[in-house]
């Protein structure tokens, strides 16, 4: 869910059609999502983490998991850079 996490929770609860509480619930109290919306998550942590790396101009990696794990790389360095500020 770390890629979820940085997508806007309105984004995510249009996009899954479960609400708010129950998108809280999966994030921070680490309820596992219902199998129907895994299609929709993955989908839009493809989506947000491809746009992501894009916006860095970083290269966008053609499997979904190496592409999730270069996204997460990229915002922690950025999170990391920020805070160093």
């Amino acid at each position: 869910m770390p890629v979820i996490m940085t997508v806007d929770r309105a984004t995510v609860a249009c996009a899954t059609g479960v609400s708010r509480r129950t998108l809280e619930r999966w994030l921070y109290k680490g309820v596992l999502p219902h199998p129907r919306h895994e299609d929709a998550l993955v989908e839009l942590a493809r989506e947000n983490a491809a746009a992501g790396l894009r916006v860095t101009n970083e290269a966008v990696p053609g499997e979904l998991t190496a592409m999730l794990h270069a996204y997460i790389s990229v915002t922690g360095r950025r999170r990391r850079a920020s805070s160093a500020d």
